[in-house]
């Protein structure tokens, strides 16, 4: 099985060495939306210090970056619903 948003994503971080990693442990993108520090750090477990870093920055920022995009469209689904 493939996930190609997992694989662009993890492309995009320049960590696709861990793509197979995290098909292996059935980690995707909606794992990834909740995923926590220890987590990560369970996952990587078998990586060098400086991969865990940048997987957890860059992860911490996607995050960050999802969830301001959620309120965004949540603002303006209820603008809409109330000139509507």
């Amino acid at each position: 099985m493939t996930d190609e948003s997992l694989k662009q994503l993890l492309k995009k971080w320049e960590l696709e060495i861990l793509y197979q990693t995290c098909i292996d442990q059935l980690v995707n993108i909606k794992v990834l939306k909740i995923m926590k520090f220890e987590h990560a750090n369970e996952l990587l477990k078998s990586y060098p210090v400086g991969t865990k870093v940048i997987f957890t920055h860059e992860l911490e920022k996607w995050q960050k970056k999802i969830k301001s995009c959620r309120w965004i469209w949540i603002v303006q689904s209820i603008i809409r619903n109330c000139v509507a």
